[in-house]
């Protein structure tokens, strides 16, 4: 499990932890980084350029099952 090696102003951790709160708590931390990836992406706008800029495509497979919780959580 790679995690960045970067931290967000307390700010962004604020928000991004209310944000989260409803997600179980082993997989509550990708939230943040994705939301960072999302942002600082360039190019197409897909979830690979997202894990890119966040800098955990090692992790590519955790994030896309974590994908797919976040969307069951939608409906």
């Amino acid at each position: 499990m790679v995690k960045p090696n970067w931290r967000c102003p307390d700010q962004w951790s604020e928000w991004s932890e209310w944000l989260s709160a409803d997600l179980h708590a082993r997989n509550r931390w990708r939230l943040p980084v994705l939301l960072v990836g999302i942002l600082f992406a360039s190019g197409r706008r897909t979830v690979t350029s997202w894990l890119r800029a966040a800098g955990v495509s090692d992790d590519f497979d955790d994030y896309y099952y974590f994908l797919a919780v976040i969307g069951r959580k939608t409906k």
